[in-house]
């Protein structure tokens, strides 16, 4: 999970946030961008935990941000498992035969 694009992360979560209505505009998507690019969110835990800290204003958005985040994560998790897979076929096949001269 380490190799996952934390910044694909926070945006995919902030544009499905905003589908479900969370006040969540340009600057909370850019100071969300500098907590990961600045490194103070290393990880998918610690970037959960300060974008709940950062886009939540109330208990209900605090419990709404779980599972909207779980979900784009597992889109995530899949979506890199589905390429790893494809960058092992491709690998894995043998060249097209040369025809005979």
């Amino acid at each position: 999970m380490s190799d996952l694009d934390l910044a694909s992360l926070v945006t995919n979560a902030f544009f499905r946030l905003r589908r479900r209505g969370f006040n969540l505009g340009v600057s909370e998507h850019l100071a969300a961008l500098a907590l990961v690019e600045e490194g103070f969110a290393t990880s998918v835990d610690q970037a959960k935990t300060s974008l709940k800290l950062l886009w939540c204003e109330s208990r209900s958005e605090r419990s709404q941000f779980e599972p909207i985040w779980d979900d784009v994560l597992i889109e995530a998790i899949a979506a890199q498992s589905t390429l790893v897979g494809l960058s092992n076929d491709s690998k894995s096949q043998s060249p097209p035969a040369s025809p005979p001269p």
